[in-house]
């Protein structure tokens, strides 16, 4: 009966090297590939997220940090790179990966248009959910208009992991 104990232990010992060579190694259930599948926006619930031309979302080591990239389609050879919600330059950004507790967070600002004086203030927070298999999140985008509040919206966002 004594040997029961000892195999729990190795066991226990084991599992615990695992662990540590995934940390070791940089693992991050944040990395990957992911598809939008749901999107909505306000009190409605009707999914606005195209499947003709889905959009696309990667996060990748690059050095020690993570990076990301979005596109639009299965190609990832137009992507461009995340933080990013439109094509438009961004002026400031602030990105916080947390691996540890699978989230993101990026907050950010577009530069206004020539002529224009509407600026797009936008904070996108993501986190792992369904053991590693969804990336749920909010995309909030703040219009400002001559530096002063025009109006918000928030679109919740659901991805699915890719292959």
């Amino acid at each position: 009966m004594r040997k029961k104990p000892r195999i729990r232990f190795i066991f226990a010992v084991a599992a615990l090297s695992a662990a540590a060579l995934v940390s070791a190694a940089g693992g991050s259930t944040l990395e990957g590939r992911w598809l939008l599948e749901e999107q909505s926006y306000g009190s409605g619930k009707a999914n606005q997220a195209q499947v003709a031309e889905p959009l696309r979302m990667e996060f990748y080591r690059k050095g020690e940090d993570l990076a990301g990239r979005i596109w639009f389609g299965g190609t990832s050879a137009d992507s461009i790179p995340w933080p990013s919600l439109v094509q438009a330059k961004i002026r400031s950004q602030q990105v916080d990966f947390s691996p540890a507790e699978d989230r993101v967070r990026a907050r950010y600002r577009t530069e206004s248009a020539s002529g224009a004086d509407v600026v797009l203030e936008i904070t996108e927070e993501y986190r792992v959910t369904e053991g590693g298999t969804s990336l749920s999140g909010t995309v909030t985008v703040a219009v400002l208009r001559g530096g002063k509040p025009g109006g918000s919206y928030v679109l919740e966002r659901r991805f699915r992991r890719e292959p």
